[in-house]
């Protein structure tokens, strides 16, 4: 006789099944919307000769179905699974919009009388062939720019460096836009933070012509008000109004505006920092900095092997805003040629001892090292332009079975930013150790008829020559443009 079932059994065979029928029928309705619309194998711009075809299909909402990535172009080759492939449907509506997207895309550039025709291909099941035919026609061409502004604060160079629209070429109003854009740019830098830049155009549509007038408005000299800096915890107030060039009293200008937020960004101590500047009528214009402040340590090790250089260990560790006023330590060191005496010329690594003319080769299978502290202090004395730092360094590099160098130094630098460039003045203290050679590398170098040079020299350019023993030849001077002092040994 069978036993009867429990309840609870029941009630799991059919609240299963019922749990499971909306995620079912989710998953269906996304397949069933594309099974309606047939999927776009391929797309074609026809006619595109005027603009760039790239970007035009860009500003197109209906697409063709790709791959991916091209790094998966060998698997889309032999597989058109979702996972390789991107697959496109045809939106009737958004096909249709794609018309006038055409259209308006070439009225933009001056070729106000495209006209598109659109055909549709279906060359398998659920499978179409999309073809926009673009007739692009005659453009409508600029006859005449004339241009009213002050000549002094607008040279006729930077008129025409800054025009972008031509005589003779199409009526682009994404050109007149940029130029614009400029000249407010232009003004802007001169102190003129609302001035404004009109613009008339008349077009004679029977003859594709167009006139254009700029009217430059400067209207009053703008200049800086109250500076409001909010979201700083750790980072005193002070340090950041020390780090932007916009200053108080001083004109309103654009390219101080980009600097004071460049500084921020550079100085590592902000994740985000934004100049703002709302809108005011009157010509003294209050500043409002917001800042998200950054972690102000960071560190990194790391650790790697090859077969040329061993084993290798790096570190390095930053201390942001040390001791306040956005200063900046880094100590860096880095140790490489680790376990070479174990492993030279043993599992595939390098014998670093083969071919030399040494008999004490043991000298390449020791450790070499790079190591750094440098201290920067950006916004020095106060100004945004000027920054100073200081380094310590030393090193042991080689070259196996040719040479071995240790050193020691010191570096001094002074930035100070000229826009667009920068110029630097550093002083450079260095010794240079070389371990000693044997006989044998006198030998073979005084053989082939060369020898290592010597130089000790200071001047704003230093000069020194290099032997190369392995080529046999004499490279090129090598030119610092920098004031220096430094000694330079090489072994002989």
């Amino acid at each position: 006789m069978r036993r009867p079932s429990a309840p609870w059994a029941w009630a799991l065979a059919v609240g299963i099944p019922l749990t499971l029928i909306p995620s079912f029928l989710r998953a269906q309705s996304a397949p069933d919307n594309h099974r309606e619309a047939p999927e776009v194998r391929s797309l074609t711009l026809r006619g595109v000769s005027h603009v760039d075809p790239t970007d035009l299909q860009k500003s197109l909402a209906t697409t063709a179905t790709a791959c991916k990535s091209f790094i998966l172009y060998p698997f889309c080759l032999i597989s058109h699974s979702p996972t390789f492939v991107d697959r496109a449907y045809l939106d009737q509506t958004e096909f249709e919009r794609d018309v006038l997207r055409i259209r308006a895309y070439y009225w933009m550039r001056g070729y106000r009388d495209t006209q598109v025709d659109t055909s549709v291909t279906r060359v398998g099941k659920r499978l179409v062939d999309i073809v926009f035919n673009v007739h692009e026609n005659p453009p409508t061409n600029v006859a005449r720019i004339v241009m009213q502004y002050d000549s002094t604060l607008i040279s006729n160079k930077q008129r025409q460096r800054d025009m972008k629209l031509r005589v003779g070429k199409p009526l682009d109003l994404t050109l007149l836009d940029t130029t614009v854009v400029d000249f407010e740019t232009i003004l802007w830098n001169k102190g003129y933070g609302d001035a404004t830049v009109d613009t008339t155009t008349l077009v004679d549509t029977a003859a594709r012509l167009a006139n254009v007038t700029f009217r430059m408005i400067p209207n009053r000299l703008t200049t800086v008000g109250k500076i409001t800096v909010t979201g700083n915890q750790r980072v005193a107030t002070q340090t950041i109004l020390n780090s932007i060039t916009l200053k108080p009293n001083n004109l309103y200008k654009y390219n101080d505006v980009l600097e004071s937020q460049r500084n921020l960004y550079v100085s590592n101590l902000f994740r985000q920092a934004t100049v703002y500047v709302p809108f005011q009528r009157d010509s003294v214009k209050d500043v409002e900095i917001s800042v998200n402040e950054a972690p102000l340590h960071a560190a990194h090790v790391g650790v790697g092997a090859n077969n040329i250089d061993f084993f290798q260990v790096e570190t390095q560790y930053s201390a942001y805003n040390l001791l306040g006023g956005a200063r900046r330590l880094d100590i860096a060191a880095s140790a490489s040629n680790l376990l070479a005496a174990q492993l030279s010329g043993r599992a595939g690594f390098q014998n670093v001892t083969n071919g030399g003319p040494f008999n004490r080769s043991n000298i390449f299978l020791q450790p070499t090292w790079n190591a750094s502290v440098t201290l920067a202090q950006p916004s020095f004395l106060q100004r945004p332009a000027n920054q100073f730092g200081v380094s310590f360094f030393t090193h042991r590099q080689m070259a196996p079975s040719v040479f071995v160098d240790r050193g020691y130094g010191s570096q001094l630098t002074f930035t100070r930013q000229i826009a667009p460039d920068q110029v630097h003045f550093r002083s450079l203290l260095a010794r240079f150790l070389p371990v000693p050679f044997q006989q044998a590398l006198r030998l073979h170098l005084l053989q082939n008829g060369s020898e290592a040079g010597r130089e000790v020299g200071m001047g704003l350019v230093q000069k020194w020559i290099e032997h190369d023993p392995v080529a046999d030849r004499q490279q090129r001077p090598h030119r610092r443009d920098a004031l220096e002092f430094a000694r330079i040994e090489r072994a002989l």
